[in-house]
């Protein structure tokens, strides 16, 4: 895959992140489930890693609705849940960000 960025103003001095999503995010899943599931922590796996069963989701940076949101999750992304409070849950994505999630939008990868 060719990219390029076209900076008319000339702008310097700026930090670019570039995210590439995959039209066949699927086929990472299946890998990652046969790969983690499969293997000698799959006990320990299916206790951390979870899916989000909703679209749209706010990665928040508390547990609480007003706090900033840091990113949107989209539905069938995996995660990882570093600790549950209460209704919230801190999870980390791929692209390692961190933040809060409402539990309630996360269920066991089948």
């Amino acid at each position: 895959m060719t990219g390029y960025i076209i900076n008319p103003l000339g702008l310097s001095g700026i930090t670019i992140k570039i995210f590439v999503r995959s039209t066949d995010a699927s086929r990472g899943q299946e890998d990652f489930r046969r790969i983690v599931f499969n293997g000698q922590c799959a006990e320990l796996a299916r206790t951390l890693y979870r899916v989000i069963n909703a679209d749209g989701i706010r990665l928040r940076a508390a547990a609480n609705e007003s706090a900033p949101i840091r990113s949107t999750l989209v539905k069938c992304s995996f995660v990882k849940t570093m600790q549950i409070n209460n209704e919230w849950a801190e999870v980390i994505t791929p692209e390692n960000r961190q933040g809060w999630i409402k539990r309630n939008y996360l269920a066991i990868i089948e």
